[in-house]
Formats: structure tokens, sequence, C-alpha cells
């Protein structure tokens, strides 16, 4: 269904009076074709692409741009992560190919939720301990981090990183599932646990795990989450903001001789 369709389809009914203002909005948006390389223009411009007898501009400029597909749900064609579909295509030969392409389609809140992951995978392979601290809250939005972190991360290994960003990601997973089971704690994904009774009687544990948190209040950070052989994420599970607060990543802090 062409964005033309879908204006004549809605436009007749004040049911769905948004939905037409929403379209309008679309139709005004730059053309797919805006800011594209040259050579991206030169091949659309030889290619044809028909789904269910309708030409489809919009999957022909997605398949052979890698752009996003945003579609309406009208039937299971377009309820998927991806749509294939197959166009034509004249070559330099003037020969006529007819290839098949699936391009990333979003169509429900759970389409969309997948692209979002997915970028946010793809920032976490390619951040490293320099570049991490500004793009924190976009790998890891379940997640806040204490005003000391920014120094442990400074002073972790590039080799252990790896190790620490996937131990994150767990403990992010659990905070933003955490918003919808509730509780009070989130659902872990991982091992966590607090400091013993008898190791919270000492001054020093209490001292050696307080941090300051986001906002650069002192906090005891008693519950932590391993990593690799000797590694400590100590942490705080806020339930007022539903996120999972970080206080410190490093080394094992002291503790008393059993």
């Amino acid at each position: 269904m062409s964005l033309h369709d879908a204006m004549v389809g809605v436009g007749n009914s004040s049911r769905f009076r948004d939905d037409m203002l929403l379209l309008r909005r679309i139709a005004q948006k730059v053309p797919c074709g805006e800011g594209c390389e040259e050579w991206v223009q030169e091949r659309f411009s030889r290619c044809e692409a028909r789904v269910d007898g309708r030409e489809a501009v919009g999957l022909l400029w997605a398949g052979i741009a890698d752009f996003l597909s945003i579609s309406f749900l009208r039937g299971s064609r377009w309820d998927r992560d991806l749509v294939e579909f197959s166009f034509l295509e004249i070559d330099s030969n003037s020969d006529i190919t007819d290839s098949v392409v699936a391009v990333r389609n979003i169509c429900t809140v759970r389409h969309a939720n997948r692209e979002v992951s997915n970028a946010r995978l793809e920032k976490m392979e390619s951040t490293n301990t320099v570049s991490f601290w500004a793009q924190r809250c976009e790998i890891f939005p379940g997640l806040d981090f204490g005003m000391d972190v920014k120094a442990h991360i400074g002073s972790i290994d590039e080799g252990i990183f790896r190790t620490v960003l996937r131990k994150l990601n767990l403990l992010n997973q659990a905070a933003l599932e955490w918003i919808d089971t509730g509780g009070a704690h989130p659902p872990w994904k991982t091992e966590v646990s607090p400091e013993s009774e008898r190791a919270k009687g000492y001054d020093r544990v209490i001292a050696e795990r307080t941090f300051k948190d986001a906002s650069g209040a002192s906090k005891f950070f008693e519950w932590h989450a391993r990593y690799g052989s000797a590694g400590r994420i100590h942490l705080i599970a806020d339930r007022g903001s539903m996120k999972i607060v970080i206080g410190y990543i490093g080394p094992h802090l002291w503790l008393p001789s059993p």
C-alpha cells in the first residue's frame, strides 16, 4: 500500500483524524533519495519493484540504500523483522535481471524495539575504554553510572573491558525487564549478591564500598556482580527510578579473613 493509498483510505473519516495528520507529516518529509550517494540514486533509476501488483518505491529505496522499511500492519506479510521482495534491474549490458532482497522492517513496537536493541549492541561492540563514558547512556539505558565509574573504566585493560561490557549488558537486560515485572529486585540475568552481615560489621568494608551515585551523593554499594577471575561490579537496584546504579568496577575490594 502506498502512502497516497493510506491517505485516501483514512481521509474521509473523522475517526482517523490523527492518523491523517500523521500521514500528511510523513508525506512532507524529505524524499528518500535526498542525501544519498550518487551510485544509489543511479541504481534506483534502473530498477522497478512491485508488491501485490503495486509499485513499491519505498521498499526499493530501502533495499538499495539499506534503509529501514516502515510499514502498516496489513496482513502477515508485514508483521516480520525482514520483508522480502523482488525487483527488476537493467544492468550495464541492457539485460534485465530479477533479484530478491530482504529489508529490515518496522511494523510494530516489537520490531522497533528489535532495531533499537541491535543498534545498541552494535555501539557496545565498537566502544572502548576511551569512548565508553560518552556513550554509556545509549549503550545501557537501564543503568545509571556513578561519578566514580569514569575513572574506574579508564583504568581497566582493553582486553578485560569486553568481559565487563558483557556483564553490564546482562545487568542492563535485568533493569529493562524490571520495569515490566516490578518487585523488590530486578530479574537478575547473572549472579548478584550482597555482602555478608559479618562483613558489613567492619568499617573498612563500608568505606571501601561507598561511592558517589550519578547525582554525586555518597552511597553504600553493598550488592555486587562478578566478572573475570576477581573483578567486581558494585551496584544498587534503585526502586525509585527502576534502574540499576553502578558505583564501582574494578578488582575485588577488601574483606576480612574468614
